[in-house]
């Protein structure tokens, strides 16, 4: 799978979501344990189904309640459900460690590509 990856060193990848009926950018972010992080508008846009209303931790130790949701998405070939936590209007989309374990992530600088592959 490859993205980009900007002049400020962001990876991008493009990931099919079902629900969206086509794909979606999301930041690649290895310090986020989950699958999906997406703003509630997207969400709500999408009619993903509500899990549960839950407590997260954030980088920063703040702790807050979030809704957590439901989306089919494609990862390397293969429709994979996954948990989605629910984030305010606006926040940057990311694709976290619940999909990313057990891939490589390479980042190509002078091509201005970020690679991930299934180990």
């Amino acid at each position: 799978m490859k993205g980009k990856l900007t002049p400020d060193r962001t990876a991008h990848i493009e990931l099919e979501v079902l629900e969206a009926g086509g794909v979606y950018e999301l930041i690649v972010d290895t310090g986020f344990n989950d699958y999906l992080y997406l703003p509630e508008d997207t969400i709500a846009n999408w009619n993903l189904p509500f899990l549960i209303s839950t407590s997260v931790s954030y980088a920063d130790g703040s702790i807050a309640v979030s809704d957590l949701y439901e989306a089919n998405v494609v990862w390397f070939g293969t429709t994979v459900r996954v948990t989605v936590l629910a984030g305010p209007p606006g926040c940057e989309p990311l694709v976290g460690m619940g999909l990313l374990v057990g891939c490589q992530i390479e980042l190509d600088d002078s091509n201005g590509e970020a690679r991930i592959s299934k180990l």
